[in-house]
């Protein structure tokens, strides 16, 4: 939510300086008419019927801002505005009003939503006096504002750059242009920093810049059709590209709000060189939810209506992908996986089995397994190899019983390729033979005492 404002209209400026936006802009008699009524308003004495008289004749359907906007607005291919009627309200009374007037009461009575309503009077109150007509004016010079925007885009870190660039993203924003059809690099490279803007900052938790975030996302178009078409150049729909490089919730939210497909799937396609996770073939978000095991996005999903049980190309369902699950991606065997350096992220097994209990109390089924048998018995196992180093049975009553009741409920833990008790026994018989402190050793007791139930 954005912050409330104290009373109705914003606090007058008791020195008015004369508008900027002069007769030398004007190319047409229509904006030398706006720009002389908008003059006579800002002299006009405070409260007085001719201010009131002159706001309402320059902000009619028919007047003088309609005719200024009119050959800016963007159109759909009939010719229609592709805004709605109170964008188009709201933006009169935006190129009118000096800054000082853009107040709350103002935006509310053109019929906007409080919240953007809200978020406008925060941004504009305080602008330059006509930066809004002119940041609508230069829109008629370029062909693309928001490829002209990109190129000047600011740091994160950079509050006054940031305020800026916010106010032109919610005039562009107002104005239509999140429907104008721009190029990949463009909407790719908004999502991608307003996931960095939307990242929370690992020493204060606070998002670094959520206002310019949600600014950004807010160009995205509302069109489903739109939306279909914004591919990467591997052909990944642009949801799937941001879940993969671990896009923060609250951006996934705001995506998911604007109508982008909670179930879309992704394509058979290669990863650019670089990227830490591979395109899964065949995967939802929900998938890349679980294998970054985020219980926030997990439940996010959920309940925007994401399918529990999707299968992927090899028929893995978002639970086998659980944290740990990850390491089926890349091709580990039982012997490669046992006996491979590293394992020392205690943390791990707890993660997977919160991925796990978090779907399976959503609904999700634990007995899928993969065309080729694998099941969420691996990436259990997985998640306990990978957590050597965190204790053995005494530290993890809880997995304990996960592990336990998934048993009742028919979930195997001998796998196709030997992942299952037979060689983790053999190798905690060889490497932490009588030490229930480790892991492996815990693992495997527990493993045969479920085999003989």
């Amino acid at each position: 939510m954005f912050p409330s404002l104290s009373g109705g209209v914003a606090p007058h400026r008791s020195a008015m300086t004369a508008p900027m936006f002069g007769r030398q802009w004007c190319s047409s008699p229509g904006q030398s008419d706006l720009a002389d009524m908008r003059e006579r308003y800002a002299r006009a004495p405070r409260d007085s019927p001719l201010r009131e008289s002159l706001l309402s004749a320059a902000t009619a359907s028919s007047g003088q801002v309609a005719a200024f906007l009119e050959p800016l607005l963007p159109r759909d291919v009939r010719g229609s505005v592709l805004l709605n009627a109170q964008e188009v309200a709201a933006l009169r009374y935006l190129v009118f009003l000096p800054a000082a007037d853009v107040g709350l009461d103002a935006l509310l009575r053109t019929g906007l939503p409080d919240e953007a309503a809200q978020d406008l009077c925060e941004l504009l109150r305080d602008a330059p006096e006509d930066a809004v007509m002119s940041v609508l004016a230069s829109f008629a010079t370029v062909c693309s504002p928001l490829t002209n925007w990109w190129n000047h885009v600011p740091n994160v870190t950079d509050v006054a750059a940031s305020r800026e660039a916010r106010r032109a993203l919610r005039v562009m924003q107002l104005a239509g242009h999140r429907q104008w059809p721009f190029e990949e690099n463009v909407w790719r490279g908004a999502v991608t920093r307003a996931g960095q803007a939307m990242q929370c900052d690992p020493h204060s938790g606070e998002p670094v810049d959520p206002l310019l975030g949600m600014a950004l996302l807010d160009l995205l178009p509302r069109n489903p059709y739109s939306q279909r078409l914004m591919l990467t150049f591997t052909g990944e729909p642009i949801l799937l590209f941001s879940m993969r490089a671990g896009l923060p919730v609250a951006a996934v939210e705001k995506m998911l709000q604007l109508g982008f497909d909670v179930n879309v799937a992704s394509p058979e396609a290669r990863a650019p060189a670089g990227d830490p996770v591979p395109i899964l073939r065949g995967a939802t978000p929900l998938h890349y939810a679980a294998l970054h095991g985020d219980l926030a996005t997990v439940g996010l999903l959920a309940s925007f209506g994401a399918n529990l049980n999707a299968l992927d190309a090899r028929g893995y369902s978002p639970m086998l992908y659980a944290k740990a699950g990850a390491q089926l991606l890349y091709g580990y065997t039982a012997v490669t996986t046992l006996r491979r350096e590293g394992r020392t992220d205690i943390r791990l097994r707890d993660a997977t089995a919160a991925v796990v209990r978090s779907l399976h109390s959503l609904g999700a089924d634990p007995c899928v397994c993969g065309y080729d048998g694998m099941g969420l018995g691996r990436t259990l196992i997985l998640s306990v190899i990978a957590s050597r180093d965190g204790g053995g049975m005494d530290h993890w009553p809880e997995f304990e019983q996960l592990l336990v009741t998934l048993k009742r409920l028919g979930v195997h833990f001998n796998m196709p390729d030997g992942a299952g008790a037979g060689h983790v026994a053999a190798f905690a018989e060889v490497n932490a033979r009588d030490n229930p402190n480790d892991a492996i050793w815990a693992l495997s007791t527990l493993l045969r005492k479920l085999d003989t139930w």
